[in-house]
C-alpha cells in the first residue's frame, strides 16, 4: 500500500493555518522494543507545516513507511493531526528522534 499525501484532505481549514500530521504505531510488542514502545512509538510518517490543508505544501520529515506488523495479533496505527497554533515551525527530523523511533530491525 502506498500513501499519497495529495489524496489526503482537510475540511474547515482557515486561511493561514498550519498543521502537523503524524502516523505512529504504539502497539509494538515488548520483544521488538528496538522498533518502538508505548513510551517511544514507532514513527511511520511525519509532515509539518501543512499550509491551509494542502498536504503537498508540508515539510516531510519522515517519509511514509508502510505497516509491517510482526505477528497476527491486533495492531493499531494512529494518525495524529495537530494544529500549529504558532504558525509555521522550524523542525528537523533530529528534533523528533527522542520522542519516536523509526528504526526497523525486521
Amino acid at each position: 500500500m502506498d500513501v499519497s499525501l495529495n489524496s489526503i484532505s482537510l475540511s474547515y481549514v482557515s486561511t493561514g493555518e498550519y498543521h502537523t500530521l503524524i502516523m505512529v504505531d504504539g502497539d509494538v510488542p515488548a520483544e521488538l522494543e528496538t522498533m518502538g514502545s508505548p513510551s517511544t512509538p514507532h514513527l511511520h510518517l511525519l509532515v509539518t507545516n501543512i499550509r491551509e490543508g494542502d498536504f503537498s505544501t508540508g515539510d516531510v520529515l519522515r517519509s511514509y513507511q508502510a505497516p509491517t506488523p510482526p505477528n497476527d495479533a491486533p495492531h493499531t496505527y494512529y494518525f495524529l493531526l495537530y494544529k500549529q497554533t504558532g504558525g509555521q515551525v522550524s523542525t528537523t527530523s533530529d528534533d523528533v528522534t527522542r520522542l519516536y523511533t523509526s528504526k526497523c530491525d525486521r
